[in-house]
Formats: C-alpha cells, structure tokens, sequence
C-alpha cells in the first residue's frame, strides 16, 4: 500500500514549481536581459510597455518572496549548523570507536565461520532468500485481496450510510478508500475505480448542501464545523468553501446589483420593481460598512470552524469582490466618463472609502492573526483524551512564514516550530481592493490637469471678462493658487505622495498656460484700453505742464500706467508662488520621509490612513518612478549622518533660504511673462522715439550733392578789381529729427520721477534688455553688498538700510538665478536712482539698438554731404547718450566710418577682416558710399 501524500510540506522542502506563466517564459532565453530585449523589440505601442512593466514588476515581486524564503530558510539551517558543530567531534570519536568494535566482531565471525563449509552456508542463504520472497508475495497478496474486498463492498456501505444520514462514517469510509486508490495505479481497474469514488463523493456531497447551506444561513457553528470535517475527508475542502462565501455574500451581491448608480449612468431594468439610486461614493460607504458588519459578525465563528481564518476572510473578501455585477472596475469607469473633468474628485470620494474599509478590515485580521496563536492550544483540550481535533490533525496545512510588510510581532529568532503557531497576514484581499485604483492612480497627471483645467474654466467664466487686464491677472492668481493648493490636497489623498513628480509638471504647465493666455490678452487688449483718469494719484496726466513737452498720446498713458499694473501683478504672483512652494515643500518632506523610512524597514507602514496592500500597489506603479526619486532628494538630500537637533529642525528646514525651488517651470512662466511686460513698458515709453525715425533712413539729406569741406566765397565784378574774399565754412547742425530723438531722451528721467518709488520697476530688474549688473554696482555702490547669511550680520545690514521711502528692496533679484542654487552673496536694496539709471541707461540702449541694426542700414545710398551730415547728428547723440551714462559701442563705429574719406575708407576696408562688427559696420557704410565698386 502506498501512504497518502500529506497536505503539508515541511518547511525545508524545495518551495513547488512556479505556475505563472512570466517565470516559465524566461526557460526559453539564455539570459533574463535577452527576454526583456526581445519584448522591447516587439512592444510596438504603448500598451506593450505597459504589459511589459508590468511583466517586470510582477517578476521583481515573485523575487523579492523567493528572496524572504531564501533568507529565513538560510537562518535557519545556520542556527541548526550552530547547534550541530560542537557535538561534531564527539560524533567522530564515537563513530570511530565503533568502527574498532565493528572490526573485532568481523574478525571473530570470520575466524567462527572458517569452520563452517561454504556450500552448506550457501544452500542455507538459497533457503532463506525463497522463504522471504514467497512471504513477501504472500502480504501483497493479502493486501490485494482485501483491497478488492473493500472497493466490492464500498458502493454498498456508502450508499447505506447515506441512507441513514451517517455522512460522518460515510466520508471516513470514502477517505480510507481514498487511500487504497493509488493501489490500483496503472491497471485497467483505476479509471473505474476512480469515477466509483467521485461519484459517491458526489452524492455525499449533493446529500449534504441543503444541511450545509441551513447550517450556514442559521450560524450553525458546530454543524459547520462538522460538516468541513466531512467534506475535508473527501478532499471536498474548496467546495465547503465556495458553500459558505456564497452564502455569507448573497445579500451582498443582491444589494449590489440592485441598486442603481445615478452617477455611472446606469438605468433600472424592466423586471425590477423598486430599485435604490444612489452616487457611486454614497452606496460605497453602505456596502462596505454592511461588509465590515458581515465580518465583524463571523470573525468568531470562521476561527472555530477554518484552521486558517485569516486566510478564509481574505477568500471572503476575494470572492466577494469579484462576484459583484457590475464590477468595481466598470462602475469607476463609467464614473470617469460621466464626471469628465471632475471625475477626480468622485474617484478621491470612491478611494477614500475604500481606504476606510481596509483599514478596519486590517485590524480584524490583526485581532485574528493573534488569536489564532492562541486557538490550539484551547481546542486541544476540547477532547477528553488531549488529542487533537480532526481538522487540526487531518489538515494541517502548509503555512506561509513569508511575515506581512504590516505585521511584525514575530521574532527574528524564532526557531522553526515556533512560527507554526503563528498565523500570518495575507495582503491578497487589500490588494484586490486596491487593483482597480491603480490605472487610474497612474492616470493621474492626465487626471488632475483636467480638473483643474475645468475648475478654473468655471471660476473664470462665472467671474467674467474684464478689459483691465492687471485686474484680471490678479484675481485669477488667486483662483490659480487656491486650486493648486486644493491639487496638493488631492495629490496626497489619491496617490499618498507617489504622485508628487506629476504634481509639480501638471501645476508647471497649468502656470504656463495661465500666463501665456494673460501675455495673449495683454497683447491683444492694450490698444482698447481705457485711458487713465486725469486726477489719479501716481499717475501720468496726459496733458499736465510737468509732461508737456513729452509726445506722449493718451492710449501711450494708459499702457505704461497698464504695464506697471501687469509688473507688480507678476511680483505679487511670484510672492504667492514662492509661499505655495513652502507648502509644497513641507508635503513633500513627509512624503520623502516615510519613503526613506520605509527603505530602512521595509515591513513597516508608514503612511497613516491606508493599508500595506495599498502602499505596494503604488510602489509597483509607474508613479514609483526615478523623476520622483530625484525630486525627494534635491528636496530632502538625504545626510548619511544627521543628529536628533537635525531632524527636530522639520521647519527651518521648510524656510531655509538654501532650499531650491520646486515650480521651476512656473517659475520660468513668470520669467518671460514678466520680460513680455518689461518690452511692452518699454516699446510704450520709446514709441515717439521710434516713430522719430521712421522716415530718417528716406530722408533726401543722405544724397545731397556737394562737399562740406569746400571754402564758399563771394566775388565782386567780373574784371577781379576787387580781391576775393574768403569765408570761413559754417558747422553743421544735427538734423530735426535727432533733435527731437535727444530732446525725448533728456526728457525721458523726468517720466520716471512720478514713479520713483514704485516697486513694479524694481521687480526682475535683471531681465531688462542690455541690463549690466556690473554697471549698476558701479554707479550704485549700494546696491550689492556682500555679507554673511548669519542673523547677526543680517540685524546690522538691515539697520543700515535707507528707509523704505527711498528705498526699495531688490524682490526676487536677480530672478533668473532663481533657476539655480542661491548664492552665498545676499542681494540688497535698490535706491529709487539706480533703479531709473537701469531702466534709462535699457531704454537708450534698445533705441541706439533699433538705429544701428534697423534705420542705419536701410539707407539707401550716402553722399559725401549726407555722410557729413550723419557724422553730425550720430556725434551729437553720442554725447546726449553719455550724458545720460550710457555707451554703444556700434554706434562710434558707425559715426568713425561714416567719417572716413574715401582713400581712407578703401584702405581700412582692406585691412579689415570679415569678422567682428566694426568690419560689418565698415562694410556697410562703403556699400552705402560707392567705395566696392
């Protein structure tokens, strides 16, 4: 006979084949990477990456419980080699010992049997080895025979049994006769053997549902374990199973299907009488409050009758989920379609709940995990022998010593037989909760700018347009960061910080897009604006006796009083930018803390309000990506050896002014809308000027005849009585037009008195055109002071600074280097002077730019007399530009070569080279005067 195969396996048996067809798959390569190239090459979409990161993470999950097993097995086979050794020596001497006496009993015996002749002892041996043989055919015989008494008669008894309800004598004949099946293995009598057994296995089982199922439905305890006792013996286990999760679900699932979800677009059927409609969000809590009733209900009675419950309640709820029609994951399908933009909010709803039934299913199977350590020790002694019950004895099932990444009451030293009596947490039900989140949680980029695209679409469209476009920014910035700081919330909720890389891209590009629509509506809306009222305080009043030799229109007032607007609406949205990041900051600093803790331990939880499961979803995710990785430790660099004083300081390091910024596209967004505005300020300011020189490259000056270097004289008769008298040649004057350039130019510092003290043209000054810190710190020794960053040095430094009425502070500056880490120099106050030297020595700049780029080289042709004349009036403007502290290096190029005669001119041209600009410029003015032909 051979002995029935137990259920259990011992613990240092080799672990079973795996069945998962991804593990398989890699017996086909020589390598792992080569499998992996092979899938990269076919994956031709995007859904083929994703399947096979998927395959991947499926992988690294089976290696990381290969990898437990292996260690905790490793443990302990090294504390059995511990125990071991030192018994060693003693075992060879012992054995050695023995061998000495083993060879002096074969030296006696042999000395013994020379006595004896060899024939007889070898008919003797003959003898004995057929008597053997005929015994041992003999119990086989035996065995055989009452073998096929037994399966003769087993029909009949069982079918007895049954008749008289004995179903207990029933199952423990069919389970004997079980035993004996393996007998008849590879002979023609096994099949039917076989479909014999099934059979009444069968009827025992079609005898015993509607007892199971009254048992089930009326909390039959003692009957149910009864019963599993039974249909264990006839290896009906997973059958008993199947009985008592449906049951136990059947209102469940009623409940589910019958209710209507308003918000899934689902529709009542015809059959149905009275249905319940409800949201989504609303009728999940219900469920899953009834569920957790369920198993609050049968937590006792599933320990007296399973011998794993925790393993049974996370079938329950296994099967309980997947048994739902519709299921979970289609309803929250239909629940993002149906919400559209807001589908994210419904979806947070939705997992929210969840989270909450998990986290109280989790204590539950806590509770039950410790009693389970406690359970047999008190039903062994349910049996007045002391013996074991049946379902202890006859099941004892193999026990995952694989601990939970939630439970960690087990000690490291635990020796074999101690963990037997421990039952462990199995996170397959918090999973199957989670798994339909997970798309949409690695969605969520996509999900999130949606949602706030349609929120601020709402806020915008209820507080409707405005042709004050400062206004306008101001209000929606406000809309813009109350909505960002509501995503922070959602990021965290959703996805427990997993999601914070894709946070800071979605807030980056929904910043660029807010001011990129504000620089299209400040472009396209300027011109209708409406002019500024006369008797405004700080303004500019068109018209005034300070102002009236500015040609200045009343649509240019309104723009640069529009553009200051626009540039203090940019500093306040870069105020409020850098505050958002502080809370952004001290989120994420959370966020970095629980990873890193979790990497130092990783059976811990450290994520409040969720379970395991959860967490090992999201870090299998494609949120658990290196872009999150990266931005955790530019934020939180992690010290290989921080102090407790260190890690108490959580909010000076949320202030530190060394901290990098997060928003660095949104940053940027600022950046260019805010040199958009300085443009539009300054194209606004210099517009007479430049409209000064739109017929100054056609003027008929360029082309005149004659030569300014010729003597005029005037003669008296024509005989010559008179000697000729010589007069001396007049200087030339500038033309009007480069008048009235440098008179605008004079004028241009009394523009900036009235706003001296306005903080807009300080904001991002470094961004200005041709702006030269350098300069600056040289005409305004004030303006940079380098000191130390320490509090006492700061104290003094802001002591010495001028008040605020004639000063101001530098905000942001300079705030490109924003982009980078902060430098060790701390930027300081601008006087209101430095502050209009920069922007006049820019506005002079950009205008000497548009005439030596754009006016000067459309002249069509130049005379020796046009030269001279463009000689004069670029000489008297550089000397206005130098009285206003500014130079241009091109425009004395152009007033040096427009000065050269001709030989002289046709000499440097030759000795010039093709590179640099004065060449270009030298080039220039011999095309405009002949000398190349």
């Amino acid at each position: 006979m051979v002995p029935s195969l137990s259920r259990g396996h011992d613990v240092h048996s080799p672990p079973e084949p795996s069945s998962d067809p991804t593990i398989h798959s890699l017996d086909d390569y020589a390598t792992v990477t080569s499998s992996v190239d092979q899938s990269a090459n076919a994956a031709e979409n995007p859904a083929d990456l994703a399947e096979l990161e998927r395959r991947v993470s499926k992988l690294s999950t089976s290696l990381d419980a290969a990898c437990e097993d292996t260690s905790l097995k490793l443990e302990r086979t090294i504390d059995e080699i511990s125990r071991t050794i030192p018994r060693l020596t003693y075992d060879l001497q012992f054995m050695r010992e023995s061998a000495f006496s083993l060879q002096n009993a074969l030296h006696i015996i042999q000395s013994r049997s020379g006595l004896i002749s060899s024939e007889e002892t070898a008919a003797a041996l003959e003898r004995l080895h057929v008597l053997d043989t005929t015994r041992r055919n003999m119990d086989a015989s035996l065995a055989v025979l009452r073998e096929a008494e037994s399966w003769t008669s087993l029909e009949s008894e069982v079918v007895s049994f049954l008749a008289d309800q004995s179903y207990a004598r029933a199952a423990n004949r069919l389970s004997e006769a079980s035993k004996s099946l393996a007998v008849f293995q590879n002979t023609p009598e096994f099949e039917s053997r076989k479909t014999l057994m099934v059979n009444l296995q069968n009827q025992l089982e079609a005898s015993l549902s509607s007892a199971l199922v009254a048992a089930i439905n009326s909390r039959d305890v003692e009957a149910c374990r009864t019963y599993f006792d039974i249909f264990c013996n006839i290896q009906r286990e997973s059958e008993f199973r199947s009985y008592w999760n449906g049951s136990k679900r059947k209102s469940l699932t009623e409940q589910w299907e019958s209710t209507v979800i308003i918000d899934c677009d689902e529709s009542a059927s015809a059959a149905s009488q009275t249905v319940e409609r409800a949201k989504l969000s609303a009728f999940l809590s219900d469920f899953y409050r009834d569920l957790l009733e369920l198993l609050q209900l049968e937590r006792v009675s599933i320990m007296s009758i399973f011998p794993d419950p925790q393993a049974t309640l996370s079938t329950f709820i296994m099967s309980t989920m997947a048994s739902l029609q519709p299921s979970i994951s289609q309803r929250l399908s239909s629940l993002t379609s149906h919400y559209s933009s807001a589908a994210l909010r419904e979806l947070i709803l939705v997992f929210k709940a969840t989270e909450e039934f998990a986290v109280a299913t989790d204590r539950i199977m806590e509770k039950v995990g410790f009693a389970g350590r406690i359970l047999p020790a008190s039903s062994a002694t349910e049996n007045g022998d002391g013996d074991a019950p049946p379902l202890q004895r006859t099941h004892s099932r193999r026990k995952s010593h694989r601990m939970s990444m939630s439970r960690k009451f087990v000690p490291r030293n635990s020796a074999a037989g101690g963990l037997e009596g421990v039952t462990l947490s199995d996170n397959s039900w918090d999973e199957a909760l989670f798994e339909p989140f997970v798309d949409y949680q690695t969605e969520y980029p996509s999900l999130e700018k949606k949602a706030l695209h349609g929120q601020l679409q709402k806020l915008w469209a209820s507080n409707g347009a405005s042709a004050d476009v400062a206004r306008l920014l101001r209000e929606r910035s406000v809309d813009m960061f109350t909505l960002a700081e509501e995503s922070l919330d959602r990021c965290m909720a959703f996805t427990h910080g997993y999601g914070s890389a894709a946070l800071v891209k979605v807030l980056d590009d929904i910043f660029e897009e807010f001011l990129e629509s504000s620089r299209q509506e400040m472009i396209t809306q300027h011109k209708s604006l409406p002019i500024a009222p006369s008797g405004a305080q700080g303004s500019i009043a068109p018209g005034g006796e300070d102002f009236a030799e500015l040609d200045y229109s009343p649509e240019d007032y309104a723009a640069f009083q529009l553009a200051l607007h626009l540039l203090e609406a940019a500093r306040a949205l870069l105020d409020r930018l850098a505050v958002f990041e502080t809370k952004l900051r001290g989120g994420f600093l959370q966020v970095s803390n629980a990873l890193r803790m979790m990497r130092n331990d990783p059976l811990g939880l450290y994520f409040s309000g969720t379970t395991r499961g959860a967490i090992g979803l999201l870090q299998a995710s494609p949120l658990n990506s290196s872009e999150l990785h990266d931005l955790l430790e530019a934020i939180d660099p992690e010290q290989p050896h921080v102090n407790a004083q260190q890690l108490s300081s959580f909010s000076h390091r949320q202030s530190s002014p060394n901290t990098k910024p997060i928003l660095l596209g949104a940053r940027g967004s600022v950046i260019r809308f805010t040199t958009a505005c300085q443009n539009f300020l300054q194209e606004t300011i210099l517009s007479p000027l430049v409209k000064q020189f739109a017929t100054y490259a056609s003027s008929p000056a360029w082309s005149a005849p004659g030569n300014p270097k010729e003597k005029r004289g005037g003669g008296g008769g024509a005989t010559g009585g008179v000697s000729e008298v010589v007069i001396p040649t007049f200087s030339l004057s500038p033309s009007q037009t480069i008048q009235r350039v440098a008179e605008g130019l004079l004028n241009l510092p009394r523009l900036f008195e009235v706003y001296a003290d306005d903080d807009a043209l300080a904001f991002s000054i470094e961004t200005l055109p041709f702006f030269d810190a350098r300069e600056l710190r040289t005409t305004e020794e004030n303006e940079f002071i380098a000191h130390p960053g320490s509090a006492e040095d700061q104290k003094v430094h802001k002591d010495q600074q001028p008040t605020e009425r004639h000063s101001r502070r530098l905000s942001h500056a300079p705030l490109a280097m924003a982009m980078s880490p902060p430098p060790k120099f701390v930027p300081i106050a601008l006087t209101p002077e430095a502050v209009s030297s920069a922007w006049l020595a820019s506005l002079t700049l950009s205008l000497l730019s548009h005439l030596t780029t754009q006016i000067l080289p459309s002249i069509k042709t130049l005379s020796d007399a046009g030269a001279a004349q463009l000689a004069e009036d670029l000489g008297y403007l550089i000397q206005i530009v130098k009285a206003l502290n500014v130079e241009w290096e091109a425009l004395e190029q152009w007033k040096e070569a427009v000065e050269l005669d001709e030989a002289e001119g046709r000499s440097r041209l030759k000795e010039k080279t093709q590179e640099g600009q004065d060449a270009v410029v030298l080039s220039t003015v011999a095309k405009l005067r002949g000398w190349n032909t």
